[in-house]
């Protein structure tokens, strides 16, 4: 499984298939806006506030896994104080299914790396 490491030193697990962006240090971010970054093979537009496509695509399953993260310790502090834990399991499941349909779409139709060179 390849790895991306972000500028700041974070690194993210990515599925076989998907793009790296080659040059994460020439990315640059404008939270003001997001504009089409890149086409997939299939024709779908990667709109960010990133100038990359590849890491933005990076940047939304590291996202999406650290949610998870503080989801199951959400879950494991109310099972320690004896809670009821069936609505935050089943939102936990979701969030773990919609992680995994964005991660086999994002490596079945790879955004290119656009960043600038």
């Amino acid at each position: 499984m390849p790895t991306f490491t972000f500028p700041s030193g974070t690194t993210v697990d990515l599925p076989e298939g998907m793009t790296l962006c080659q040059q994460p240090d020439a990315v640059t971010f404008d939270c003001a806006r997001l504009v089409p970054v890149g086409e997939t093979p299939a024709g779908r537009q990667v709109f960010s506030s990133f100038s990359c496509a590849a890491y933005a695509r990076a940047a939304t399953v590291l996202s999406k896994r650290q949610d998870i993260g503080e989801r199951e310790r959400g879950l494991a502090t109310a099972t320690r104080k004896g809670r009821r834990t069936a609505q935050l399991t089943e939102f936990l499941n979701h969030h773990r299914r919609v992680l995994d349909r964005m991660v086999s779409e994002y490596a079945s139709d790879p955004a290119p790396c656009t960043c600038p060179s």
